[in-house]
């Protein structure tokens, strides 16, 4: 079997000065610079998912359909994914087509975080840390495994990289 890549990417900085509810929060101008830059880095990084799902929550479809255009991927979303626990994005990928080998679930934290703890172990994933959180706004988290989607279970993955859209976008600033 080929080995699958998860892709975890939380959404880019969300504005806070538009009194909205947080379903309808929109990205931050500095929240689009830096899920402009992740998705370069993208482009010249072999990030190529067959798929997306995505939150439906503003911020995180914004995201999502920025890198879906950009990547020529498409583009579900999953209304279960806003406000998801660990127990609720484990059980979508669980239920991934196993067909897919390549896929990114775009969306919030505590539970994107506590996913990528969880599939990957926490003692894997402190190395990435960025000013106190692994994964930050606009982070993206890329997983290996050689197991079946329904097959995955706490620590089945291996974590290759955690990429930080607010550093990316100093750095092309």
């Amino acid at each position: 079997m080929a080995s699958r890549q998860l892709w975890l990417l939380r959404h880019a900085k969300s504005d806070w000065t538009n009194e909205v509810s947080d379903y309808e929060r929109p990205l931050s101008p500095k929240g689009e610079r830096q899920i402009v830059a992740l998705t370069d880095w993208m482009q010249t990084n072999d990030c190529q998912p067959q798929q997306i799902i995505c939150s439906p929550a503003v911020r995180a479809l914004s995201t999502a359909q920025y890198v879906a255009e950009r990547l020529s991927v498409p583009l579900t979303e999953n209304a279960v994914i806003y406000e998801a626990d660990l127990d609720t994005l484990l059980a979508i990928v669980h239920d991934l087509d196993a067909e897919m080998t390549d896929v990114m679930l775009v969306g919030h934290n505590p539970g994107l975080s506590m996913l990528l703890g969880y599939l990957a172990g926490w003692r894997n994933v402190k190395k990435y840390d960025y000013n106190g959180e692994v994964l930050r706004p606009a982070s993206l988290a890329q997983l290996q495994t050689e197991v079946d989607w329904a097959d995955l279970t706490r620590n089945g993955t291996s974590c290759l990289s955690v990429t930080h859209g607010k550093k990316l976008a100093k750095k092309s600033s």
